[in-house]
């Protein structure tokens, strides 16, 4: 995977580049990379419904395009916490984490639609 001339792939600062990167480097348990994958996908899922959401509402507003990106950051920046201490957190602490962000990207709901 790549980011880049002619390379398509996972922009490794994403929430999936970095959850992928993360998985690779880390022994996790069966549950823990089951729940990396949920969150993986639900962020692949999320990133289809905002780009439509965007895209098929010409006129969206600035408030509802940064809601948007929010959410995102605000998952991808509990992750990446998350990541940070995760030999200093308990598997449950961990999971929790990664299910509130799947959660949350599995709404995908806002506010000001």
């Amino acid at each position: 995977m790549g980011y880049g001339n002619n390379r398509v792939g996972v922009h490794p600062e994403s929430m999936a580049g970095l959850l992928l990167t993360f998985a690779s480097k880390t022994k996790l348990s069966l549950r823990e990379m089951a729940s990396v994958a949920d969150l993986i996908a639900a962020h692949c899922r999320y990133d289809v419904w905002a780009y439509a959401a965007i895209k098929e509402s010409p006129d969206v507003g600035e408030a509802t395009k940064w809601e948007i990106l929010t959410i995102e950051d605000d998952c991808r920046s509990d992750i990446a916490v998350a990541i940070e201490a995760y030999h200093s957190l308990s598997q449950d602490q961990f999971m929790s984490v990664l299910d509130r962000a799947t959660s949350l990207l599995n709404e995908r709901r806002l506010s000001n639609p």
